[in-house]
């Protein structure tokens, strides 16, 4: 932004429409009517949106982060969680038809 807005190219063509008595409107993206402090007073606007979309878009990206650990240490997908908490993890005792049993089980919570 700050690089654009002194740029050597804004500034000629600033020189250019002042002889006609207009601008380049940052803030708007175009050809405005040049009176007094017009040009400081854009400049200013469009490096306050600038600032205002640069901040914005700084505290989304900044919750987005916060809302994808909150996800990510909520805890293990369901079956995972389920698997790890039913009796195939605690008993070593189970006949096979217990334990096609338990998984048939974890498989209908899915």
């Amino acid at each position: 932004m700050r690089k654009h807005m002194n740029s050597k190219e804004l500034h000629i063509l600033d020189e250019n429409l002042a002889k006609i008595q207009m601008y380049w409107s940052n803030s708007k993206g175009q050809f405005q009517e040049l009176v007094e402090g017009a040009v400081e007073n854009d400049r200013h606007h469009a490096y306050r949106t600038f600032l205002m979309m640069a901040l914005l878009l700084s505290l989304m990206s900044i919750l987005g982060m916060l809302l994808l650990i909150l996800i990510f240490v909520s805890g293990k997908p369901r079956l995972e969680r389920n698997t790890f908490e039913s009796i195939l993890a605690k008993d070593p005792t189970l006949t096979p038809e217990q334990v096609r049993a338990a998984i048939a089980e974890l498989k209908s919570f899915i």
